[in-house]
């Protein structure tokens, strides 16, 4: 993906497009960092739970306990865990 034609560029139209409906990139802190590493052991594909998260899906888990705020996902893996659905 890295290595493909215009991945930059798209990348860049994404942070434009994500600034102008108010979406904020937030930076990993080190709590959410230690949240992440801990949600893979406990989630992730390698952990033997129904879950499978991957290492960036563990980091979307890590930000929405942190901010004590929903998660917006499809599919059932987040439903497994113990974070919260926005569409509930």
């Amino acid at each position: 993906m890295g290595g493909s034609p215009g991945w930059s560029s798209r990348i860049g139209r994404l942070v434009l497009e994500a600034r102008s409906v108010r979406v904020v990139i937030e930076p990993v802190n080190e709590a959410q960092a230690r949240i992440a590493r801990q949600a893979y052991r406990d989630f992730g594909k390698t952990s033997g739970h129904p879950a499978k998260l991957n290492f960036g899906d563990c980091f979307s888990y890590a930000l929405a306990k942190t901010k004590g705020e929903p998660l917006l996902f499809k599919g059932q893996d987040f439903s497994r865990t113990d974070v919260k659905s926005a569409r509930a």
